[in-house]
């Protein structure tokens, strides 16, 4: 069973809002991902409460890498991030610092 995750982006400090690079009605999120030593277990998904996906893992992670993302997403919408991890083991500690 896969073990997933959801999060608002306010509760989640991998992510910063900033107020540069985007449309008036826009705020740029810039997420990090920082995979443990079994990178092939872990995806995300970061969906807009209009259904659009603005992020995802690319393909092929390495293990122990940060990986970043910067989006344009409506001003106030909520965000929901979903980690999953095939293994069902976590990301992060015995298995590197994910």
């Amino acid at each position: 069973m896969r073990n997933k995750l959801l999060l608002f982006f306010l509760f989640l400090s991998a992510f910063q809002l900033q107020a540069q690079d985007c449309a008036e009605t826009e705020v740029q999120v810039i997420f990090d991902f920082l995979t443990d030593n079994y990178a092939y277990e872990s995806s995300w998904t970061l969906i807009g409460a209009d259904g659009i996906t603005y992020s995802t893992e690319p393909e092929g992670m390495e293990n122990a890498t940060t990986y970043s993302d910067t989006i344009c997403a409506p001003a106030g919408m909520c965000l929901t991030l979903t980690i999953d991890d095939t293994a069902n083991d976590g990301i992060c500690c015995g298995f590197g610092e994910g």
